[in-house]
């Protein structure tokens, strides 16, 4: 078998070779993709790639197959997994410490949140979790210019991980975009995503801002059907039932609660609500003045 091996290598054009059709040195997870491969494989790769810290052709190959796969119909929910996973994966423990810093101290102190982000993006500039944070936390100050700059280019590199899209939304409605955030949304199926309250309360904000004050109400009551513990739901009720000049002191009081009780736990489930229990004040103003 070696010997007609050889007989062919030695008999064959060049070319061949200078084209890569034979590639017996390479390792599995540099080789093309083949149309025989199963996703299982490609994740494989993908996962080698990633020890190896090549994050970036690690990522180029899961959306190839997410991409192609989504046309047919619905990509492997394995493949975005792992997608996400390798895009938000920490490679040294400097920059995920530097993260979790910041996650400690956005709610309370946001600026210096920021801070250490930065230095963490830093370490690990090619880390989505570090930099859809930074978009967050830029929106949370008011800043949205800096948020999109943040959140367009991330997406630009993975336009298919719902995190950054929902992200870019958010920064479209901080913008005033309405309509282009609107488009956002409509792209996602929110019955079977796993950010359904952060859309509502995207969709109550847009609606408030846009007059819309019994859309954003009821807008509220489907996030309390969600999850009655998510303290927006119950801003954006106050907020919608004040708009109408309707009685709101127990949605205020709901909000005050559930945002003075939040977990630790709770604060990471919530970190997509840039917003989160950043209002206290104007609703414990608002039970003040009754």
């Amino acid at each position: 078998m070696i010997f007609v091996l050889l007989m062919y290598v030695a008999a064959s054009p060049p070319t061949l070779f200078a084209r890569g059709a034979f590639n017996l040195g390479a390792p599995f997870f540099l080789l093309p993709v083949s149309a025989a491969e199963n996703y299982k494989d490609v994740i494989e790769r993908a996962q080698q790639l990633s020890l190896r810290h090549e994050r970036s052709r690690a990522i180029q190959l899961l959306l190839k197959t997410v991409q192609k796969d989504a046309k047919k119909g619905t990509a492997p929910k394995e493949v975005s997994a792992a997608l996400e996973d390798i895009a938000m994966d920490f490679y040294g423990e400097k920059s995920q410490q530097l993260y979790e810093l910041a996650i400690s101290n956005r709610l309370n102190n946001p600026p210096m949140a920021l801070q250490w982000l930065t230095e963490a993006q830093k370490v690990e500039p090619d880390n989505a979790q570090i930099r859809l944070e930074i978009s967050r936390t830029s929106l949370l100050l008011g800043d949205c210019s800096h948020a999109e700059s943040e959140i367009t280019a991330l997406l630009k590199e993975i336009p298919v991980l719902e995190a950054l899209q929902l992200g870019a939304a958010q920064v479209e409605v901080c913008q005033g975009r309405f309509e282009k955030a609107a488009q956002l949304r409509s792209a996602v199926d929110t019955k079977k995503s796993n950010f359904t309250v952060f859309w509502l309360s995207l969709e109550a904000d847009r609606s408030i801002r846009s007059g819309q004050h019994q859309k954003a109400s009821d807008l509220a009551d489907q996030m309390t059907a969600v999850d009655a513990r998510f303290p927006e739901a119950h801003y954006w009720k106050w907020k919608s039932l004040t708009e109408q000049k309707m009685a709101a002191e127990l949605p205020a009081q709901d909000y005050i609660s559930h945002c003075r009780k939040l977990t630790p736990r709770q604060i990471r489930d919530y970190l997509p609500e840039p917003m989160l229990c950043r209002r206290l004040s104007e609703v414990e103003a608002s039970l003040k003045k009754q």
